[in-house]
């Protein structure tokens, strides 16, 4: 055999202890140092890619509008801003088919390295490509500059309502305009990986030396005991029984010592030490079933009797092990789980235990008996277990808490000695872990079927919580349009009675329809301030809410019950509101409509008697403060204590204890804070606080014409029969030429490109959609004037509408003053072109 030589260790134990320490410092700092140059490297690498790519989508983004319109000055100054940034050497704005709108670098021969420019496979995503440079290595990236265009889909509502149309193209992104090209300097990067590498190799050298000196010492310290233990060998070799080694330490050199010095003295005590461990071995089974019966945990009782039918055949040679387990009932135990799988021994799954048996381990002291098959005729199991050569078993009862039935464990021996009391001790012991994992089962279940009870409780009163709250709104809407109608109704009657009657007068005509156009307005507002306060989606976006504007709506949303029912029944309830525009907060408005809703519609409930109520917000701090106080009934500190908790409530049956409770969660959730102040009999005060936010920006209003209206040829667009006559005859009163259509195809081959200056149209149409309307409208005729009347006006996004080509978004029901404003706009556009 072949041994080179440099492999070879040093003799003698402490020498080659040296030798292998440093060997393992030498390799594990060589290690450290590879790693460390590794990970710093890929991590610098990752930090340069991830802000390469940040870079090339900002550049991306911010070339979109510049690239469509062809504004090459204001690419060429995005590329100079993007050079700016430290690392990035090289920066171009490419049109989709490569050719170049601005290129700058801050090296001479870049572009030369790179070569030609070629467009990506994959011209939706970002590109990056290490490439090398004069200066060394760098990073290329080619980011796509993309359109967004909504994802497809089968065209719903919801489409219709914000701008998608069959025809639209149905891309994950919109229209692919160009590319940035950007390269990026690793310069720095490898410049921390040398700093790094010269660290590590500094650090390496001065832990060698430090090491180097550690383990001459340690070493010395190990190799004393070890000599010591040697001669102690040496000398209990020879006879001297009595030598013992001296104990320095507790750790395992002391350990060692004191093992040798064990050694020496068990060979003057082995006859006691033989007495002894007979006596420790009886201590250590009862110690195991002392252990095994405290040690209860709930377990998967089939996985916890493979386990116990393991040992149970280690410690007692027994060839199968069965468990019957109570049925849910408390019945009889059954057999479920075997060891080896059933069936044997006449056993089988579902094999209730006979009743004898059971009866005769109830009337055992310790729960366990031994049977011998052959000879114990009394047990119905002995037969089948003798008929497969068991010549032993044992029956040990598991008693379960809460339960009068026990589960009993089956061990069956083909040894006639089999289970002596030592054994059955040990059998005993390790079935309490059977024990507790049927009771952790047992309980489990349990709580599944008060948890199921607990959900159909609580979704029985989340919808009771919802159908009362329905039922204000629903009562509140009812109430307000009743008197609307009522008004309408009323006068419409009259007006056609005097008309009969031949009675009517112009002033009497002009003063029914003011009072008809009035309540036609406050049924508007009704609307909105109904649609305000419907759900908002889970991902809304928090947006400046100004919070006089929800106070004032829950005040009036909550009228018919502090006003009109309360009058019904006598009493007197003031709603006072201390509050000016401006109170700015970040949130949703419809989960803060529902707050003060429900705060009010509490404090109603306090005045049994009448009262006031008194709603204050003031913004004059850093946090916007409002307080809803009333002079009613009060609470007392337990009720107060426990009133925002979920399904508390002192209402009775007319309330579910979950009012407060959102009130608390959506107060929560905007990230304020909401406390009551309250006494039995003197009233209730709840205060919330918010942060104080920024005012939204303001939007210029669109500008008109003033003075006469210019005369134009309009076409209305609309399915609806009423609402396309209404706004033809108020398009006609205003002077105008009309022309109707009843759908987007019947509009298309009516329109004159040309002649109509102004498109009327609906957005929720059979067929061919309002949207899709304006998109080929404007391909027809790129200088008309489209707007859009629609019942989902105040939902529209305006931004998508422009996007189609509507210049203006009307929302239903509309007046008068809202058609002579889009003639307007038509109007000034006409004349602006005129004047170019």
């Amino acid at each position: 055999m072949i041994r080179l030589p440099l492999l070879h260790l040093p003799r003698g134990l402490r020498p080659r202890m040296i030798f292998l320490l440093m060997a393992c410092i030498l390799v594990a700092g060589a290690g450290f140092e590879a790693l460390l140059v590794t990970v710093t490297r890929q991590s610098e690498w990752q930090e340069l890619e991830s802000r390469a790519r940040s870079l090339g989508r900002l550049l991306a983004e911010r070339s979109v509008t510049p690239v469509v319109v062809g504004d090459v000055a204001e690419v060429d100054r995005q590329v100079r801003r993007a050079i700016a940034e430290p690392d990035i050497v090289g920066a171009a704005v490419r049109t989709a088919s490569g050719s170049t709108m601005a290129l700058r670098s801050r090296q001479g021969g870049l572009w030369d390295d790179l070569g030609a420019f070629s467009p990506p496979a994959d011209r939706r995503s970002v590109q990056v490509t290490r490439r090398r440079i004069a200066s060394g290595d760098a990073l290329e990236i080619i980011a796509p500059i993309l359109h967004s265009r909504p994802h497809g889909g089968s065209l719903g509502e919801a489409d219709q309502l914000y701008g998608f149309s069959e025809a639209a193209p149905r891309e994950p992104a919109g229209p692919h305009l160009g590319y940035v090209q950007l390269v990026v300097s690793a310069g720095r990067c490898e410049a921390v990986v040398q700093n790094a590498a010269r660290l590590g190799f500094l650090l390496w050298l001065l832990s060698s030396l430090l090491a180097m000196v550690g383990i001459s010492l340690y070493v010395g310290f190990v190799i004393r005991p070890l000599r010591e233990a040697r001669d102690l060998a040496q000398a209990i070799a020879s006879g001297q029984l009595d030598r013992r080694l001296p104990v320095r330490s507790g750790d395992e050199l002391g350990d060692l010592a004191g093992s040798m010095n064990s050694m020496a003295g068990s060979l003057q005590k082995a006859q006691a030490r033989a007495e002894q461990e007979a006596e420790a071995l009886r201590n250590a089974s009862a110690a195991m079933l002392s252990i095994a019966r405290g040690a209860r945990s709930a377990q998967d009782p089939r996985s916890v009797f493979q386990m116990v039918a393991h040992e149970v055949a280690a410690v007692t040679h027994a060839r199968a092990v069965a468990l019957a387990v109570p049925t849910p009932q408390g019945g009889a135990p059954v057999f479920e789980h075997f060891s080896p799988p059933a069936p044997w021994g006449g056993l089988e799954r579902g094999r209730p235990l006979p009743e004898q048996a059971l009866t005769r381990l109830r009337g055992l002291g310790d729960g366990a008996m031994r049977l011998s098959p052959a000879t114990d005729s009394e047990c119905p199991l002995c037969a089948a277990l003798a008929a497969e050569d068991f010549r032993a078993a044992l029956l040990v009862s598991l008693l379960l808490p809460g339960s009068g039935t026990p589960a009993v464990l089956l061990v069956a021996s083909a040894d006639a000695d089999a289970f002596p009391a030592a054994e059955r001790d040990v059998v005993i012991a390790l079935t309490s872990h059977l024990s507790s994992a049927l009771h952790a089962q047992r309980l489990e279940a349990r709580l599944e079927e008060a948890f199921e009870e607990l959900q159909r409780t609580h979704d029985y009163l989340v919808h009771s919580e919802m159908l009362r709250v329905v039922g204000e709104m629903a009562a509140g809407v009812a109430h307000d349009f009743n008197n609307l109608l009522g008004a309408i109704l009323g006068r419409a009657q009259l007006l056609k009675r005097r008309l009969e009657n031949g009675e009517l007068s112009s002033e009497e005509l002009l003063t029914s329809l003011a009072v008809i156009e009035r309540a036609a307005e406050d049924g508007r507002e009704t609307g909105r301030r109904l649609r305000q306060f419907g759900p908002t989606t889970h991902n809304a976006s928090a947006k400046p809410v100004d919070l006089h504007a929800i106070v004032r709506d829950a005040v009036e949303f909550t009228r018919p019950r502090w006003l009109n029912e309360a009058q019904a029944e006598g009493l007197t309830i003031e709603v006072r509101v201390e509050s000016r525009p401006g109170a700015w907060v970040a949130g949703r408005a419809s989960e803060l409509r529902e707050v003060f809703t429900n705060l009010i519609l509490n404090a109603i409930d306090a005045l049994p008697e009448g009262g006031t109520i008194l709603i204050a917000v003031d913004a004059s701090g850093e946090r916007v403060e409002v307080s809803v106080a009333d002079d009613g009934v009060g609470m007392d500190e337990e009720t107060s204590r426990r009133l925002f908790q979920p399904f508390f409530t002192t209402k009775g049956e007319r309330g579910t204890g979950l009012g407060l409770a959102v009130v608390y969660g959506i107060v929560q959730a905007h990230g304020g804070t909401i406390a009551v102040d309250t006494r039995l009999g003197s009233g209730t005060l709840m205060h919330l606080s918010f942060a104080h936010a920024q005012a939204p920006e303001e939007r210029p209003e669109t500008s008109r014409l003033d003075g006469q209206l210019p005369v134009l040829d309009v076409l209305v667009v609309d399915d609806e029969a009423p609402v396309r006559e209404v706004l033809r005859d108020i398009t006609a009163a205003l002077g105008q030429g009309v022309t109707e259509c009843a759908s987007g195809a019947e509009a298309l081959k009516a329109f004159q490109p040309g002649l109509h200056s102004l498109v009327l149209t609906d957005l929720g149409m059979p067929g061919m959609t309002g949207w899709e309307l304006a998109r080929r409208l404007r391909t027809m005729d790129p200088d008309v004037t489209i707007v859009f009347v629609t019942g989902w006006g105040e939902d529209v996004d305006h931004r998508a509408a422009g996007d189609a080509g509507a210049s203006l978004v009307l929302a239903k029901p509309f007046n008068l003053e809202d058609v002579e404003r889009a003639v307007r706009l038509a109007g000034q556009r006409l004349s602006e072109r005129m004047a170019a």
